[in-house]
């Protein structure tokens, strides 16, 4: 799986970092999950891993504290992935609760909360840290996956050689999905991710297959939560909402963090429109 770090290299980290120790237990665990599934043949072109996990693999700095969030256009039994999710060594035991439906239509299956013990770790966390979350959409997903090396975040040494690659989900259509989040929901961490692919990525995208994929999974989303997206008819309607978010609140900032060179606010939302809108125009 990983190299498991001594509990004194992490408390190291975790000083140099500013991030908690619990935050980044939590983080490995998650990573054990995922080499988990890949050792078990979870991952394919057609079920991916998705949202921050994947983007860390592009070099986003913000960090994904609870959610592991999976992707899939195949049929899959929620039992069978439930028992996947399992996982004992003598450094780690991973137990998921039940994957249960969180939508009417039932195309998203949560387990949460997965709880984990770190059983190489020689100081105590308390029982609320030892759990984070895995999310399974089983709708929408319009392309292929593309094989990506997992990412070392907090620089520990997790690989004995070259970092283990999993199927992720292709860039434009985490962008696709990180807009309508952001258009739909106001979840700030979607926009800040947004500003990162607007500064960083922009030469990256392929810009006619992003508006391809926002558009069709626009019409995918006004079809399955018609209330949700009502007012967001159209592209103009997505752009329109980018290109002036209004004020971010402070209850929207609250949980989000990054591991370096944080965005500000206002930071965010000049480089969203800026770089990345003008990537959703023909």
């Amino acid at each position: 799986m990983i190299r498991f770090p001594k509990t004194e290299v992490i408390e190291a980290r975790a000083r140099a970092l500013q991030v908690p120790l619990p935050v980044i237990v939590r983080d490995l665990a998650r990573i054990v999950e995922i080499l988990n599934l890949r050792e078990q043949g979870f991952f394919d072109k057609d079920t991916v891993l998705a949202g921050g996990m994947a983007m860390r693999t592009y070099g986003s700095q913000r960090l994904t504290i609870y959610d592991a969030d999976l992707s899939t256009r195949a049929v899959t039994a929620p039992s069978q992935i439930e028992g996947l999710l399992t996982y004992t060594s003598p450094d780690i035991e991973i137990r998921p609760a039940p994957l249960l439906p969180t939508s009417d239509q039932g195309n998203v299956w949560k387990s949460d909360p997965v709880e984990f013990e770190p059983l190489w770790l020689t100081v105590p966390i308390e029982e609320n840290e030892r759990r984070f979350k895995v999310d399974l959409a089983s709708y929408g997903r319009l392309e292929d996956g593309k094989e990506r090396p997992l990412t070392d975040p907090y620089e520990l040494g997790l690989w004995s050689g070259h970092a283990p690659s999993v199927m992720m989900m292709r860039l434009e259509e985490i962008a696709a999905e990180k807009t309508l989040g952001w258009c739909a929901h106001r979840l700030y961490k979607h926009l800040a991710d947004l500003a990162f692919i607007g500064e960083r990525l922009h030469d990256r995208i392929d810009h006619q297959l992003l508006r391809k994929l926002t558009a069709d999974k626009l019409e995918i989303m006004r079809e399955l939560q018609p209330n949700i997206y009502q007012d967001l008819r159209s592209l103009a309607d997505v752009i329109a909402a980018l290109e002036s978010p209004g004020p971010i609140t402070p209850a929207q900032q609250r949980g989000i963090r990054f591991l370096r060179n944080p965005y500000t606010p206002e930071q965010v939302i000049r480089i969203v429109r800026e770089r990345y809108v003008p990537l959703l125009k023909p």
